[in-house]
């Protein structure tokens, strides 16, 4: 920094005229200006403000990072000396580190990236300043400080929060749930009915007396009837069905019991150990968020029979094409190499084919799954009942539908089909006629067969040879016997 005493500034015009402004101390810098911000300014007029609020990470149970900037709004080099961070904090900037002074045609130049990470090794809640130590533009080491904090949850237990606006992986829901904003970057799930108001987790192992979390509020002082009810069950299907007595109440809490327009974190106990799904019912814009608990289960293959199609009538050795629509509520999408179809005509079973088509996940309970096409035929007449069934690679099944009686009309002649062009005449095929008792074999593929209109599975009740006699002369009578 250098100052010039006495500066004066003169104006010139141009007759000659003059004018001086009074003397003044002009003061020139030339050294950093520190800033700590969100975001790199989108403008050269006006000098960023420091954030101040808190860098908080809430509750996570896996690694996370935000990134913010150093910026230099001052003519000279910046250096960061050092970056001291609590316990459970890391940063991605490597020190000592020099940001570039500002410059108008390139706001960027003048911005380093520094990334915060919340990746405790340990579960536990941590908390401290972050300081960041630069040298200032008196050469003095100066410090900017921010409190950072983080909850690290236990990387094994299941967790599901809603702030990217996303359903939970092996998550399923009814009609009348949905993702609510609650406030930026942080959604709840809720329903404002009272019917098909369901939220079911995946699959989740607890040991007997295992604690679970979650955090509620009501949406409003004009919705004091805000509920949430949560079953337990062995199966999904337990869970939505409320006649058969299979689900188990285990926490209720709601408007007229300790539910307030505030977040507050419930706590129930699972009663014995096992594997279960868990059911939030949630009606009159009650909020849900935050829960956490148990292991997520050993996850196969979870798929749904949404609905299906079997035809009940056609005829023998005809195939026919029954359609499944299936639903994938597994953690992941199913690849057409992952699963097999099956059919049953009977007691007898076709040969397992490799499916057609990906199942893509679907958490909604009641949304169209994935159409998966089999082809059928019975090679006897009558009426049988047919299954259909979706496997596993080890011939576990997945989805099976129920046993539908198909009536298999017996095959009837349609019409003449004529294999074959004539290319000339010679006799030896399809007889061989210059000797008595002689022997002629003719081949038709299956190609063959299918190139003139012969379909596979279709009936042959007759073969015909037409051939005609060379010569008037030609009377010798012929007896023929074939079988085939």
């Amino acid at each position: 920094t250098t100052t010039f005493e006495g500066t004066k500034v003169v104006f010139t015009f141009t007759d000659g005229t003059t004018i001086e402004t009074e003397p003044f101390d002009l003061t020139v810098t030339n050294e950093p200006k520190f800033h700590f911000v969100n975001t790199i300014p989108s403008s050269k007029w006006y000098e960023p403000t420091d954030r101040t609020q808190p860098i908080e990470f809430g509750r996570t149970n896996a690694a996370e990072s935000q990134t913010f900037y150093i910026y230099n709004w001052g003519s000279a080099p910046l250096t960061v000396k050092e970056v001291r961070l609590p316990e459970g904090f890391t940063t991605s900037l490597t020190v000592p580190a020099t940001v570039a002074p500002f410059d108008e045609n390139n706001l960027s130049a003048a911005a380093q990236a520094i990334d915060i990470i919340f990746s405790s090794a340990t579960p536990g809640d941590f908390s401290g300043n972050m300081e960041i130590v630069y040298i200032d533009g008196t050469g003095a080491d100066a410090v900017f400080s921010l409190p950072v904090s983080g909850t690290m949850l236990d990387p094994d237990k299941w967790y599901a929060h809603f702030n990217d606006n996303s359903w939970p992986l092996g998550a399923t829901y009814d009609d009348n749930m949905s993702l609510t904003y609650v406030a930026t970057g942080d959604y709840a799930i809720s329903s404002s009915s009272t019917t098909k108001n369901l939220f079911i987790t995946p699959k989740l192992t607890a040991t007997a007396g295992e604690k679970f979390t979650f955090d509620a509020k009501l949406y409003g002082t004009s919705w004091l009837n805000g509920e949430v009810v949560v079953y337990l069950a062995e199966t999904r299907g337990d869970l939505t069905d409320t006649e058969a007595g299979e689900r188990r109440e285990i926490f209720r809490v709601s408007g007229d019991d300790r539910l307030t327009t505030d977040f507050q974190t419930f706590e129930f106990t699972i009663p014995s150990a096992g594997d279960y799904y868990l059911g939030f019912e949630i009606s009159n814009r009650a909020y849900v968020d935050e829960l956490y608990g148990l292991v997520l289960a050993e996850a196969g293959l979870d798929l749904d029979l949404a609905s299906y199609s079997i035809p009940t009538a056609g005829m023998q050795n005809i195939p026919l094409t029954a359609t499944l629509n299936v639903r994938n509520f597994g953690l992941s999408d199913v690849a057409a190499a992952d699963y097999f179809v099956v059919a049953a005509i009977g007691d007898v079973k076709t040969t397992a084919e490799q499916g057609t088509v990906a199942i893509p996940m679907t958490p909604k309970l009641t949304a169209d799954g994935a159409v998966v096409s089999v082809s059928f035929q019975s090679p006897k007449a009558g009426t049988y009942p047919v299954t259909i069934a979706l496997t596993d690679a080890e011939g576990n099944i997945l989805v099976e539908t129920a046993p539908v009686d198909v009536a298999f009309a017996e095959e009837q002649a349609v019409g003449d089909l004529t294999v074959g062009t004539p290319a000339g005449t010679m006799f030896d095929a399809p007889l061989y006629l210059n000797y008595k008792n002689s022997e002629s074999v003719t081949l038709y593929n299956a190609a063959t067969l299918a190139e003139y209109g012969v379909t596979p599975g279709a009936k042959i009740t007759s073969i015909t040879y037409k051939g005609y006699k060379t010569t008037d002369e030609q009377t010798t009578s012929l007896q023929v016997y074939y079988e085939w």
